[in-house]
């Protein structure tokens, strides 16, 4: 039922952002004719701002993710490391589930480590190929087939809005994280 309310909410929500500007573009433009002034071109304004606000919410900013890297690492994201691939399920005000994937270097993944048990996290101690049942990211990302996941960290956490599980996993080769958070 929840997720039916939500999926409402989303097209509501997409209507409202394509309909509103356009009816305020149809007002600008129409009371600029009429007094008949060179002005009539900002109508295209809100426009803009819609196709703007669209494809931000469908594809946001590698800041939404550091953001989101922080939520889930409680530290902050490392500036010499970057996202190399991301994944947002649903517009970024609603996402059910976000995948990270970056690179730290030793030094950062060592502290990542520490950090991360200190703060409540619990390594999972099933099988490797149990681990990639539970962590299967590659119908997301280009993850080769020898990639294997050395270390998976989990955390859940209920909230009273949400139930959030909170993963990283430690890829084998050493320097690649790959972050998953789903509500």
């Amino acid at each position: 039922m929840g997720e039916v309310l939500e999926l409402g909410l989303i097209w509501i929500f997409s209507i409202a952002l394509i309909i509103f500007p356009l009816w305020l573009s149809f007002k600008i433009f129409n009371h600029y004719r009429r007094v008949k002034s060179p002005l009539t071109s900002l109508a295209i304004i809100p426009i803009g701002f819609a196709i703007f606000s669209i494809i931000v919410a469908f594809h946001p900013f590698s800041s939404h993710y550091k953001k989101i890297y922080r939520e889930i690492t409680g530290t902050k994201f490392p500036s010499s490391s970057k996202v190399i691939q991301a994944y947002s399920s649903l517009p970024a005000f609603m996402e059910k589930r976000v995948l990270i994937r970056t690179q730290l270097s030793e030094e950062e993944l060592s502290h990542l480590s520490q950090f991360i048990v200190q703060n409540g996290y619990l390594l999972d101690k099933d099988p490797p190929e149990y681990q990639k049942l539970k962590f299967n990211v590659s119908e997301h990302f280009n993850v080769n087939d020898d990639e294997t996941i050395s270390r998976l960290y989990y955390k859940n956490i209920l909230t009273q809005e949400n139930y959030l599980f909170y993963n990283i996993a430690f890829m084998g080769d050493g320097k690649t994280v790959i972050l998953q958070k789903v509500k």
